[in-house]
């Protein structure tokens, strides 16, 4: 099981990026129809480039609708039925699905969960506050990692696999970034099948974690296009 972590091995550090190959072989969670795949190859053919990525996500913009679900489906689904419905819930969904699209045309991608930084020093005050995640992916393209959020398409390119925060905010109040803790090649994988799963860990994160800690260090953010 790649990437289930408790809080006393925070930050995540049993995944192996060394082999990103591994991280582009689709899984029970990600894996889609030979049909449908075909029909994703012909949609974005030639080479696996950021570009690509972009022209991905746009194409998901247009052709699944959304709903405000509040986690309720979060871990359930597969990728394929998410796919076949063409509906998208918060932001687990999002991940899940771009993470298959781009595994199925052979993008090495390593799924992750986050939790919000200030969420989690106010959360340790307040255990009664509502719970604050995020989804963002690692993309091995062009030679090297970068990290993706799959929802708003922002991303870093000078990105470090072994530092857990990213500094991307996400224009929410008092929210300077994300701590990961936990990464592996999707829900199921790691162990996770409900939002109940999810956050838990992010319980024992916000409790036993020494926050004051965390180092937040700004990074350029860029947005993923579907220009060339």
């Amino acid at each position: 099981m790649i990437g289930f972590v408790c809080a006393s091995e925070f930050p995540v550090k049993n995944v192996d990026h060394s082999d990103p190959e591994k991280f582009s072989v689709p899984t029970l969670q990600t894996q889609l129809s030979t049909k449908d795949i075909e029909m994703i190859s012909r949609q974005f053919p030639g080479k696996n480039t950021l570009v690509k990525v972009g022209k991905i996500l746009n194409w998901v913009r247009k052709n699944f609708s959304r709903y405000r679900g509040r986690g309720e489906m979060a871990a359930k689904q597969s990728a394929q039925e998410i796919f076949t419905n063409r509906k998208l819930s918060g932001c687990n969904d999002w991940g899940l699905l771009l993470t298959s699209l781009l595994r199925n045309l052979g993008y090495p991608v390593v799924f992750m969960n986050a939790a919000g930084i200030e969420w989690a020093k106010r959360y340790r005050n307040d255990t009664t506050i509502e719970f604050m995640g995020h989804t963002f992916l690692e993309i091995y393209i062009e030679g090297k990692w970068i990290v993706v959020d799959s929802v708003t398409g922002e991303y870093i390119e000078d990105y470090d696999i072994n530092d857990p925060v990213i500094p991307i905010p996400k224009k929410r109040p008092g929210e300077k970034g994300y701590f990961v803790y936990q990464k592996g090649l999707d829900h199921w994988s790691m162990g996770v099948h409900s939002i109940e799963d999810n956050e838990e860990i992010m319980r024992k994160f916000a409790l036993e974690f020494p926050l004051e800690k965390i180092i937040i260090k700004e990074k350029p953010i860029a947005k993923l296009t579907s220009k060339n």
